[in-house]
Formats: structure tokens, C-alpha cells, sequence
């Protein structure tokens, strides 16, 4: 009888220890590849094969696995879904108090700095229970050991130097304030750095000079990790940026660049805003012309390399360009006027094109008037030979608007005047021949294209 009695004292007082025991979780850590979650405790001896049930929260705490005995130590929940939100877990044995919250903490990998090589580290905040600590831990490849990168009470981390090509491993535990080492492990995240893709074309394809307008074209490389492309002028020593293009492959630019001594590229920026890849340097092609009454001399700058090939357009009194046929050695080419005109044609215009294999650039169309050919001769004849009879200026390239010419005598007296370009001096005064000798005259013509010539000086009358 006594047996019998110390037998139910002892199993009832087991059992009220059961009931009284706080069942307590140890960490909890999220499958890297699965998302699942692993709830683990320490076995107690002293409820050893008691009934314990595992709890999730859902607005409530709802009991997601029953008589679990307490000598497996481990329970994986394959329905958690961390990645969305923290899960909370705790356990108890059946009829007892709930023990310690723990809670997920999910890693992620957030951005990754090129320049530096940094990566930084993201994870969701341990909400519930205050956190001592996050320790960071990572490793290269899979095959060396975890070392530990940091110790922070912040949810980011910037880990050190990362080495493109090589993959690396991290996670984060959260050490808790609660119960004995209890902690809370995030994923594993595999993050391998991306290697930058080198820029392979940055070409400039065109270069065209518009009433002191520079318009550049050029073609980049979209495949290539950079920040951008740059259209860039040269300011004394430095490159200056003009223009950054980030998603086109083909760009234009405009740019006032009048002066020969102005010089643009194309410039790959990487992303440490440095250039990694760089075009030709272009000038933008500038024509100057020189003329006379006879020719033109037509000279440019050099504009997209030492290769390029030089080839002359002309248009005569608005007429469609024509190609200037002769071989061009240099930066210039003399064009007479009697090679592309008759004598009558006044206006000319002409522009340069230099071509490379890879690049055309175009000057502006420059415009010019032909100078008009005044020739005064200093003495005539008029002794009815039929050679050099009269006098009178011989006008030849010129579109004559107003013309007035007058001679006077030696004490200034005029002896012969005309408004008619086509009429000159035969040397007779009143009917009478001049004396022989020197006498002055005066020249004023205005040109249709708005000129004024004027021309003094003095003609020998002689008589053999």
C-alpha cells in the first residue's frame, strides 16, 4: 500500500513539473535554397518523451505540430514563408506557459559598387525581443570557412573588397537578450560580383559644321558596364562634359565651335566616373577663302585625322554643287575662276568634306563674290590706227549697277564725262584733237552687289 501511494505521489508530481517546465527554443535559421524554416531546442531531460507542441503566429498563436517528443530537438516548418515576413515561433508542453518568441531574420544582397568593389548587406530587422547584436559572417567559394566580417547593431553591413569572379557566401546571426545563447540565423546568400564588360566601340561618325554649329554623331557600345557615355570639349588642359547619353546607341550633339582650335571626343565613363574608353579627337572642318579676280584659294584645317581625304564642292550663282575633279594634295586647292565659269558669273560658294574609313566630316558653306577686274591703262593713241584709240577703264567680272567717269585737263577743266560704261574717251575736245600730253581722271562705279569702286590717277594723250 505504501509502494502504491509513493508511486502516484511521485508520477503526479512529474507530471506537475511537465505542466510548470518552460519550453524554450534555441534558435531558429532559414534554409537558404528552400525558405523553410528550423525550429531547435536542447533536449531537458527532466521532460524527456513529454508531449510539446511547436507554435506559429497568424494573427494568433496556432499550434502547427503536436506531441512532438522533446528528445528530437529539431522541427522544420516547410510552409513558413520568411522571405515575406518575419515568422514567430515558440513552444510549449502540453498545458504549459509559452516559452521565449523567436523570430526569422531574412538576408539579402543589396547593392554592389563597381567602383569600390563593396557589397551591401540587407537583412530584415528581430522585432519582439531586443537584439544584443548581429554578427556577419562570410566566406570565398564554398570550400574555405565562414570568418566573422562584423559585429553591428544596424540591419546593413558593406562588406570589404569584393573580387569579380570568385562567389562568396554570407549569413547573419541575431543574438537575442533572452534565455541562454538564443539566437536566430538568417539564410545563406551566394553572391558572385559581376564582372565589367569593356567598352569595345566608342567612334565618332560624323562631324558637321552649321553657321558656326558643330553637330557630332557617334555610335557607343550598349553592351558595356559603364555609366555612361560623355560628349566631351577640351577647355585649355581639361575634357569637359557636355553631353552624358545612358541608353542610346547612336548620338547627337550640338555644340557653338567656330573656332579651328575647338576639339571634341566620345568618352566610355565607367562607374568610377572615370573615361575607360575613348574616340579619335575631331576639330570641326572651317574653310577659309581667299580670292581675285581670277582664282580662288580655298584652305581648311585638318579635322578627323592625318588619313583623312579632302574633297571641294563649288556652286556657281546658286546652282547645284559640283565636285572639284583636280587630285588634292594638303589642306588647300587653287581654283581659277575661268576652270568652273564663264565671265559674267559673280557668286561662288564651297564647302570641304575630309573622309576617313570611319568617319565624314563636313564644313560649313562659305560664300564669296568674284572681285570684279578694273584696268585703267596710263596712256592712248588716239591717232586713228585702230590700236589704242580711246581711253577708258576695261571692266571684265563685274555686274556694273551706276558707273560715272570724267576727264580733266591739266588746270582742271573738264573735258569729257559719260554715265554709260561702254562709251570711252576718243581724245577729242569739242570736236578738236587734244593736245598731246597728261590729263586726270575720275572713276566711281557702283556694283550690283552693292560695292563701290572708286579709282583716281592720270593718262598720257600721245601722239607718234
Amino acid at each position: 500500500m505504501r509502494l502504491l501511494l509513493y508511486i502516484i505521489l511521485t508520477v503526479a508530481a512529474f507530471c506537475a513539473s511537465a505542466q510548470n517546465y518552460v519550453a524554450e527554443i534555441s534558435f531558429v535559421s532559414v534554409e537558404s535554397t528552400t525558405g523553410w524554416v528550423s525550429i531547435v531546442w536542447q533536449p531537458d531531460t527532466i521532460v524527456a518523451n513529454q508531449t510539446c507542441n511547436i507554435y506559429r503566429w497568424s494573427n494568433k498563436w496556432v499550434e502547427i505540430e503536436s506531441s512532438w517528443r522533446d528528445e528530437n530537438n529539431t522541427y522544420i516548418d516547410r510552409k513558413a514563408h520568411p522571405a515575406d515576413k518575419p515568422e514567430r515561433y515558440c513552444r510549449a508542453y502540453t498545458n504549459g506557459e509559452l516559452g521565449h518568441e523567436h523570430r526569422t531574420i531574412f538576408l539579402q544582397a543589396g547593392n554592389f559598387d563597381l567602383c569600390s568593389g563593396k557589397l551591401r548587406l540587407e537583412w530584415s530587422p528581430y522585432v519582439g525581443a531586443e537584439v544584443a547584436e548581429y554578427d556577419i559572417f562570410g566566406r570565398k567559394d564554398v570550400d574555405s570557412f565562414f570568418s566573422q566580417l562584423g559585429t553591428i547593431s544596424d540591419t546593413a553591413f558593406i562588406t570589404d573588397i569584393l573580387q569579380s569572379g570568385i562567389g562568396y557566401v554570407f549569413y547573419v546571426r541575431a543574438t537575442l537578450k533572452i534565455g541562454d545563447n538564443a539566437v536566430s540565423y538568417s539564410n545563406k546568400i551566394i553572391y558572385n560580383p559581376p564582372v565589367p564588360v569593356a567598352p569595345t566601340v566608342v567612334r565618332i561618325d560624323s562631324v558637321v559644321s552649321q553657321q558656326e554649329v558643330i553637330k557630332l554623331t557617334g555610335t557607343i557600345d550598349m553592351m558595356a558596364t559603364v555609366q555612361g557615355y560623355a560628349w566631351q570639349h577640351l577647355d585649355g588642359d581639361t575634357w569637359v562634359t557636355d553631353t552624358l547619353l545612358t541608353d542610346l546607341q547612336s548620338a547627337v550633339v550640338r555644340h557653338n565651335a567656330p573656332s579651328v582650335n575647338a576639339a571634341y571626343r566620345l568618352a566610355a565613363i565607367d562607374m568610377c566616373g572615370l573615361p575607360s574608353l575613348t574616340s579619335d579627337i575631331v576639330k570641326p572642318l572651317i574653310v577659309e577663302v581667299e580670292t581675285s579676280s581670277s582664282k580662288m584659294l580655298i584652305e581648311w584645317n585638318q579635322s578627323i585625322g592625318n588619313s583623312e581625304q579632302a574633297t571641294v564642292f563649288y556652286s556657281v550663282d546658286g546652282s547645284n554643287f559640283s565636285t572639284w575633279p583636280a587630285t588634292i594634295g594638303g589642306n588647300s586647292v587653287s581654283i581659277g575662276f575661268d576652270a568652273i565659269a564663264d565671265d559674267e558669273a559673280q557668286n561662288f560658294c564651297v564647302k570641304v568634306e575630309a573622309a576617313t574609313d570611319s568617319c565624314v566630316s563636313l564644313s560649313d558653306v562659305v560664300c564669296i563674290e568674284r572681285q570684279p577686274d578694273v584696268n585703267i591703262p596710263n596712256a592712248f593713241t588716239p591717232n586713228g590706227d585702230g590700236l589704242n584709240d580711246t581711253f577708258g577703264p576695261i571692266i571684265r567680272q563685274a555686274q556694273v549697277a551706276s558707273f560715272e567717269f570724267i576727264i580733266y585737263d591739266r588746270y582742271g577743266g573738264r573735258v569729257f564725262s559719260t554715265t554709260d560704261a561702254s562709251k570711252r574717251w576718243d581724245g577729242t575736245i569739242g570736236g578738236s584733237y587734244a593736245a598731246e600730253g597728261g590729263y586726270l581722271y575720275y572713276l566711281k562705279m557702283k556694283l550690283q552687289n552693292g560695292s563701290t569702286i572708286e579709282r583716281k590717277g592720270s593718262v598720257n594723250l600721245i601722239y607718234p
